[in-house]
């Protein structure tokens, strides 16, 4: 079964290295040859190892649709599964409610509904949710809302130009490490060997 995997913010397809051989030849590591995967992960669009984005700011919405373009059109896979952690999580969540007829299905490490069946770009109040949404909503952030507070765009840059890292990965592969080296936890020395 084809399988899209989409990484989050600061990550880039490289965080899935240790899943793509158990996944994609389940007999190396004592699986079922019959449960491989044929698997997809490509880098969210302005993230590292992208290209360059010309329009700031590429909702979900937008990089669901571009998924479905890329597994069907491009690579011939009618339906798909999708799974994702962090923004890959609201990728894949908008997968399921927008593309449903393209999936198989979804597996996701961070759910979250209510802000991906809106784009996370557009604010809105709960007013604006369904009465299971908002009772879900508050529940789960009634520590973080004050009475009355709406719900804002993240204002972080990783949310308005996350671009920043892919120009700099396009024009040199020690840029790329930087930000990798600066979002991803120190690698122990293998055994018998002194830190760098």
């Amino acid at each position: 079964m084809p399988l899209v995997l989409t990484h989050g913010y600061p990550w880039s397809f490289w965080d899935y290295r240790k899943v793509i051989g158990p996944l994609t030849d389940p007999a190396a590591y004592g699986g079922d040859p019959a449960d491989a995967f044929h698997v997809v992960v490509p880098s969210l669009p302005g993230y590292c190892f992208s290209a360059p984005l010309r329009p700031r700011g590429f909702s979900v919405r937008q990089v669901a649709a571009l998924w479905v373009r890329l597994m069907r059109d491009t690579l011939g896979y009618e339906r798909f599964g999708a799974a994702g952690g962090d923004w890959g999580s609201v990728v894949s969540i908008v997968l399921g409610h927008e593309h449903p007829d393209a999936l198989h299905g979804v597996y996701v490490t961070l759910p979250n509904f209510s802000p991906a069946l809106r784009n996370r770009f557009d604010p809105f109040t709960r007013a604006d949710l369904g009465p299971e949404e908002r009772d879900w909503y508050e529940s789960t952030y009634r520590h973080k809302l004050r009475d009355g507070q709406t719900y804002q765009p993240p204002t972080g840059p990783n949310f308005h130009a996350p671009h920043t890292e892919a120009y700099a990965g396009v024009d040199s592969p020690l840029a790329t490490r930087g930000a990798l080296q600066r979002t991803s936890p120190p690698t122990p020395p293998a055994p018998g060997r002194s830190p760098a």
